[in-house]
């Protein structure tokens, strides 16, 4: 069964619909927590546990616990009418007095995951592009791949060396002419689409992006609302679907992924041309990320995990996971591996809990 496809996923299970976010409420309880400052507010919570195929698929993932408040209940809160309502679910900044008190979605968010989403991970926002992306991407992503488009580099499984280009052409089974058409940049070389297929069925060579998947700090966020002057800390828009990699991790998932992703990286140490590599600033920078999902927050200042990676987003610093795919010991990266998710749907805001 593919997870990506939603038309092999058997009618029963929670990956048969698009968006897991927008399951009936049959079983769903009803509950009311006090924002602090603001007010009062009611959402749902239910608990959704996988079949077994797909937790042996996605690499022990059981379920998630899904909290959502219905936008109904956000317009009461923010008191604002169904015309402002609609204008902050595409987006758009409200000056309706609750919603800046509130600080739009924020609060919310805090107060359903005990403080720590957003204020404690290393968030991502999925769909940032245009705005045919961010259409496809309000549909369900928590089973897919987390698929990025960089440079790849080609190791051998065995020894971890960094495989030239000449050498993996050889491995492959390519034509001169078609090492001639490879894009080599310092010696290593860049796969192509063309014959991505080919390396990914190709047993004994996996690949790593050092360029990795991007996050950012905790307690920021890309395109987020700015409530507070000389306040780093944003308030996700409504149209965007956000995922947060927990600092010192609870999804066992992705404990396991940046262990081994860590001892990879130790290995290949032990190769010259890899060590070339090693020492790339990005690289140590890709390290200290993996190392602050897995290790202990060492104090929380104001809510806030105080553990800074590189500079400021604007100057395109932040921490970044590095992506393994085709590795026979390493499962890949899934948006299920995040400890947290916002997705809005048509029923509401939802607040995704994985459970591992």
């Amino acid at each position: 069964m593919a997870l990506e496809d939603p038309n092999n996923v058997e009618k029963d299970s929670p990956a048969a619909s698009q968006d897991p976010a927008d399951e009936t409420e049959h079983g769903a309880v009803k509950k009311k927590i006090e924002i602090p400052g603001v007010g009062e507010i009611e959402y749902t919570e239910k608990t959704v546990m996988f079949p077994e195929k797909i937790v042996q698929e996605t690499g022990g993932v059981k379920g998630y616990v899904r909290k959502m408040v219905s936008w109904d209940e956000l317009a009461r809160y923010w008191n604002v009418d169904r015309e402002e309502l609609e204008r902050i679910k595409c987006g758009e900044f409200s000056n309706s007095d609750q919603f800046k008190k509130a600080e739009g979605i924020k609060k919310i968010i805090l107060a359903l995951t005990n403080g720590e989403f957003i204020y404690q991970t290393l968030s991502h926002l999925v769909n940032r592009g245009s705005g045919k992306d961010r259409q496809r991407t309000q549909k369900d992503k928590l089973f897919e791949k987390i698929k990025i488009k960089r440079t790849w580099k080609p190791f051998d499984s065995k020894s971890n060396k960094l495989l030239s280009g000449r050498e993996l052409c050889e491995r492959l089974n390519l034509s001169n002419d078609f090492m001639d058409k490879l894009v080599l940049s310092r010696g290593y070389s860049h796969p192509k689409e063309i014959f991505e297929s080919k390396l990914l069925k190709e047993k004994g060579v996996y690949l790593e992006s050092d360029e990795g998947f991007h996050l950012t700090n905790a307690g920021q966020l890309w395109e987020g609302y700015k409530f507070q002057k000389n306040n780093d800390i944003d308030s996700p828009r409504l149209n965007c679907v956000v995922m947060g990699f927990k600092m010192d991790t609870q999804n066992s998932v992705l404990r396991r992924y940046c262990s081994k992703v860590l001892n990879l990286m130790e290995k290949q140490k032990d190769d010259f041309e890899t060590l070339r590599y090693y020492r790339d600033r990005r690289r140590s920078e890709n390290e200290r990320t993996l190392k602050g999902l897995l290790e202990p927050i060492p104090f929380i200042k104001d809510g806030v995990a105080n553990k800074v990676y590189g500079g400021s987003l604007d100057e395109g610093s932040h921490p970044r996971i590095p992506i393994v795919l085709n590795h026979p010991d390493i499962p890949e990266l899934r948006w299920c591996h995040a400890d947290y998710a916002a997705i809005p749907t048509k029923n509401g805001y939802n607040i995704i809990e994985m459970i591992t």
